[in-house]
């Protein structure tokens, strides 16, 4: 009960941070929604690992005792089962993705399409806490999906299965107006209530998620683009094709061949590829809720980065070398 406590409090404080709406405000937002993903998602880990490790022992004690096959179905099936191994308890233990994995994958509690969305937000709240990233046209977007994401994990993950009476749950109870906190034990309606009124105040709807989404990709493949042409007209490249095989060519590459070089390379993304990627937006608008919007739009945006890559690091360095070669004009 005390952390379904604190999923709630980092959800309606997230919900303030989101309607004071400064890029600093929502940044915290998202930090508190992944935490509170990562809260439930762990509890869910540790229920199932517990159910796990108590087979393991059944398991090990029937072998033990050779009792022989046939003699109950639950001991067959036991039998035929195959545990986690040593590593893959590490990994779990470590790994946010491998727990997302585990809850989508090994016993499907979590739907797949839900543990994609959250593995991605996860990787974009890693780039807004540690690296200081703030991807300020869709970070308020990411926010209310990892909303919505949460609320989802209460109703349908979330298991609340103890209740202490020694513990401190007034802020629950007047907050939401439960008489006791107690009758959240099981979810049930006290909890889809609380739910639908925190998703009420925050997720808007779909239009307004899938133009950010769609404005932002756009933008990214404008940004793409002019990257291109820059390294068309500063390179021996005569076309956005050859400027696209330069950025991802290899660096080393000896420029005197570079003719020869450009005529034979067959690039990862030839520009008929990006086109396609990029003619792919509309993709974002044919989704069928805020979630799948998402989904869409991150399958996408993780493709694109790895356009981004090269294309960007080249023109970095071309233009550090023609800055280099203005200073040496001026003598610096």
């Amino acid at each position: 009960m005390q952390r379904l406590t604190y999923v709630l409090y980092q959800m309606d404080e997230a919900r303030r941070y989101l309607e004071g709406g400064r890029l600093e405000q929502v940044r915290l937002a998202l930090l508190l929604l992944d935490n509170a993903a990562e809260l439930q998602i762990e509890r869910r880990v540790r229920e199932a690992l517990n159910s796990e490790n108590l087979g393991e022992r059944v398991r090990d004690r029937a072998s033990a005792l050779r009792i022989p096959k046939g003699y109950s179905e639950g001991l067959d099936g036991l039998a035929a089962w195959q545990p986690l191994s040593a590593k893959d308890k590490e990994r779990l233990s470590k790994s946010f993705p491998a727990k997302l994995d585990y809850l989508s994958e090994r016993h499907q509690v979590l739907d797949a399409s839900i543990a994609r969305v959250l593995s991605y937000l996860h990787r974009y709240r890693n780039e807004a806490y540690h690296e200081g990233r703030v991807r300020r046209e869709t970070i308020r977007t990411a926010a209310v999906i990892l909303f919505e994401i949460n609320c989802l994990l209460l109703l349908d993950v979330f298991r609340v299965s103890m209740f202490a009476s020694n513990e401190d749950y007034s802020w629950l109870e007047e907050r939401f107006r439960v008489d006791r906190a107690g009758s959240l034990l099981g979810g049930g309606e006290s909890l889809e209530r609380i739910v639908d009124e925190l998703r009420a105040l925050v997720v808007p709807g779909l239009p307004a998620v899938t133009e950010t989404l769609v404005r932002h990709l756009e933008s990214r493949f404008e940004d793409v683009w002019d990257a291109v042409d820059f390294i068309l007209s500063t390179t021996p490249a005569e076309s956005r094709e050859d400027a696209l095989k330069i950025a991802q060519l290899d660096p080393n590459v000896d420029g005197r061949e570079i003719d020869a070089i450009l005529a034979a390379f067959q690039p990862r993304w030839p520009e008929s590829m990006v086109r396609e990627l990029e003619n792919r937006i509309g993709e974002v608008q044919a989704a069928a809720d805020r979630l799948d919007a998402f989904s869409r739009f991150s399958r996408l945006e993780t493709e694109l980065e790895k356009i981004e890559v090269p294309v960007f690091a080249t023109a970095s360095e071309i233009d550090h070398a023609i800055q280099l070669e203005f200073d040496r004009m001026r003598g610096k």
